[in-house]
């Protein structure tokens, strides 16, 4: 199974994070200019179970 989570999160109060210049992410990565902003842009949540003859 697949979910895209960022409408879910940005309504749980993560706005911030998704907005193109609000987000702090100093240290996680550096810009070579003040053009250069890290923010999230979607957040996908994939599941996977492998169901065989051992359960």
């Amino acid at each position: 199974a697949t979910f895209e989570l960022s409408d879910i999160l940005q309504q749980l109060g993560m706005k911030d994070a998704f907005s193109n210049y609000k987000p702090n992410f100093t240290g996680i990565a550096s810009g070579n200019n003040n053009r250069d902003h890290l923010y999230i842009s979607k957040v996908i949540h994939k599941a996977f179970i492998d169901v065989n003859e051992q359960g």
